[in-house]
């Protein structure tokens, strides 16, 4: 018997760290060989290739069902129910058209509000319900309506990313924009009140979140240093 993982050939023996959560393989080694594990006399998967097996056998409507969890929670039960296809009768239009604002933000297209930047991800985005429609006489022209004008304000900052078809989510460029008048004027089109807001713009309103860190390092530092004067 071989206490190791028939995936990296690492020890899963008490003691190795790797012992709680092992997992049993229960197929023989002849099995084992047959489905190509890198290391089939071993009768365990250790926790780190399990977890790392789940993630590559994932569908594509599993991982949007993950960014939908993380960046969408009060649609995500209706989003499992219904793998993302359709929103049962019943449903009220807001949260059909969260669902549909949590798809099109997952194939990279969205207008979201930024309130802040973290350290982890930048930005904090909150994604906002914008009717998208493109011009049909001119090819990549589009106008973006709100649907609720209460749902921004002016002076508010918001980004907006679109993703045109045929081009890859990482091709697609997120621009930044202040809400300049009040939205109520905007005629139902969201061109008609913003400022576009260049990196450097954004930079000042919402600082690089490592400087804020360090920022507060150093005044962690100093009140450290002032109470060790102090004793």
């Amino acid at each position: 018997m071989s206490e190791s993982c028939n995936e990296c050939g690492k020890s899963v023996k008490k003691g190795s760290g790797r012992f709680v959560n092992r997992i049993p393989d229960l197929n023989d080694e002849k099995t084992r060989k047959e489905m190509g594990k890198p290391f089939p006399k071993g009768e365990y998967i250790c926790e780190e290739c399990d977890k790392r097996i789940e993630q590559e056998n994932k569908t594509e409507e599993q991982i949007m069902l993950d960014y939908i969890k993380v960046n969408f929670p009060q649609v995500y039960d209706e989003a499992e129910s219904h793998y993302i296809n359709s929103v049962p009768k019943g449903k009220t239009e807001k949260e059909a058209v969260m669902l549909e604002v949590a798809k099109g933000a997952y194939a990279g297209s969205y207008v979201a509000r930024i309130d802040g930047a973290d350290e982890k991800f930048g930005y904090k985005r909150e994604f906002l319900e914008i009717d998208r429609q493109f011009s049909k006489e001119e090819k990549g022209k589009f106008n973006m309506s709100i649907l609720d004008e209460t749902q921004i304000k002016k002076d508010d900052i918001i980004s907006l990313k679109i993703v045109k078809k045929g081009q890859a989510r990482k091709e697609a460029t997120e621009n930044f924009y202040k809400i300049a008048k009040d939205p109520t004027e905007a005629e139902g089109e969201l061109h008609n009140i913003v400022a576009k807001l260049s990196k450097e713009d954004m930079e000042q309103i919402f600082p690089p979140a490592k400087e804020k860190t360090g920022a507060a390092e150093k005044e962690g530092q100093s009140k450290s240093n002032a109470a060790d004067l102090e004793r």
